[in-house]
């Protein structure tokens, strides 16, 4: 009822790939690795305040989604809760999976065979919460999607309990979720909203900047206040930095610390309302100083002294333009304010002259054809600042790619090679894979 035009192929074809799509991929990465670490849903339910704050953050948006969703078709509005469930898969997919995907692919501390997963090792109780996790919202979504989209609703219902066991034989004669109040956590859901939102903030201002998110970046500066207590901002600080790969916040108080703003009147509005007298209101307003700009902003009204005269602004007639401080990009959505220090060290170059062979290694293991829980082995050769670059972040390599060796070569060989530019730096990389008789050895 929102949209001008009801019906379309194209729209069709852009919702079977926004959404069915994301869904169908989160189902397709979750039931690879339960399938590899034999995951069934056997141990019983753990306590959501025991789990990792991710977790708890999806189920507690999992519970409000489906409030939203009971609610709006108890009231026949089945738009409210169609976008309430394609909303909920964006967070799921997008935020909570790609942030537990280390989860995922790491090893359980205490296997036997002392296997360690590209994650690394994890506990064996945080690697069961994100299974119990991931299988719950699935679940959830295929029962609250089912009134709206029945077949895919009934297809991944089937398809999750024909392993765990199911409830009843089709999701249409399953129970409905129910809302758990106690397992609702609205702070938790505000931190969380405000992380993603400045971690959207800085992602933009890496893309208006060129710079991949791979290479890591000194700092960023964060204007707290009303709409972004510090205090929240802080709980969710690791996460941040982990999402938009910086080193460190800094928080500052006023706009003014990271914009400077000027103001200009809107002479098409404000020159048939007020004649002769805008000329001395230009004047006047591009004198206005930061502050009273930043006031005008945020009530959107000014009221000037001209010529004997009282001059009242609306938040229409005057055009404000902001520019960040030098040396930084700044970006201002709702509430938040962003600053970004784009300055590169040689270290920070390094670390993402790293991650970006990672990247390439990776393909390589995906191109060779390579099972996910291979191990390999890693030669490379490349320009003196890329190969000392993985020299000194070996450790991190090895884990991220299931390398059980990493080591210089003057011609690297093995069952894929290829060679690459990496920002002005060649590096060229072979990997093979090591049997499992080889890695157990190893």
């Amino acid at each position: 009822p929102w949209e001008n035009l009801r019906f379309s192929e194209r729209g069709l074809r852009d919702l079977r790939r926004t959404f069915f799509g994301t869904l169908e991929n989160v189902y397709s990465f979750f039931a690879t690795y339960a399938n590899i670490d034999g995951f069934q849903y056997q141990r019983e339910r753990m306590p959501v305040d025991e789990r990792p704050e991710l977790d708890q953050w999806i189920i507690s948006r999992l519970h409000t989604t489906t409030k939203t969703v009971e609610e709006a078709l108890e009231e026949y509005d089945p738009t409210t809760a169609a976008r309430a469930v394609e909303a909920f898969v964006e967070e799921l997919s997008n935020w909570h999976l790609r942030r537990s995907r280390s989860r995922f692919w790491a090893s359980k501390k205490g296997e036997q065979n002392g296997e360690v997963g590209q994650g690394g090792t994890v506990s064996a109780e945080k690697k069961e919460a994100a299974y119990q996790t991931i299988y719950e919202c699935l679940e959830a979504t295929a029962k609250l999607m089912s009134p709206i989209a029945p077949f895919f609703g009934e297809w991944l219902y089937r398809t999750l309990t024909e392993v765990t066991g199911a409830e009843a034989d089709s999701v249409h004669l399953a129970s409905f979720p129910e809302v758990r109040e106690d397992e609702r956590d609205e702070a938790l859901e505000r931190r969380m909203g405000l992380a993603r939102s400045i971690a959207s903030s800085t992602l933009s201002l890496r893309n208006q900047a060129g710079i991949n998110v791979r290479q890591p970046l000194p700092r960023i500066l964060v204007v707290t206040g009303t709409g972004v207590p510090k205090e929240d901002v802080e709980q969710v600080k690791d996460v941040i930095l982990d999402e938009v790969n910086v080193k460190d916040i800094e928080y500052v108080e006023h706009t003014s610390d990271v914009v400077s703003r000027s103001a200009k009147p809107d002479f098409s509005r404000l020159g048939p309302r007020l004649g002769d007298l805008v000329k001395a209101v230009n004047q006047k307003v591009r004198k206005l100083d930061d502050k009273t700009i930043n006031e005008y902003v945020e009530t959107g009204t000014l009221t000037l002294s001209v010529e004997g005269e009282e001059v009242e602004l609306g938040p229409d007639d005057l055009i404000v333009q902001s520019e960040g401080i030098e040396g930084w990009l700044v970006e201002q959505e709702g509430d938040v304010t962003v600053a970004l220090d784009t300055e590169v060290t040689p270290e920070l170059r390094a670390e993402g002259l790293a991650r970006e062979a990672v990247k390439r290694i990776q393909n390589l293991r995906k191109d060779a054809g390579f099972e996910v829980t291979d191990r390999i082995e890693i030669a490379y050769d490349g320009t003196p600042t890329i190969a000392e670059a993985v020299a000194a972040h070996g450790d991190r390599i090895r884990n991220e790619t299931l390398a059980l060796e990493l080591q210089p070569s003057d011609a690297p060989t093995g069952e894929a090679v290829e060679a690459f530019e990496i920002d002005d730096e060649q590096l060229t990389i072979g990997v093979r894979r090591v049997e499992a008789d080889e890695a157990l050895e190893s």
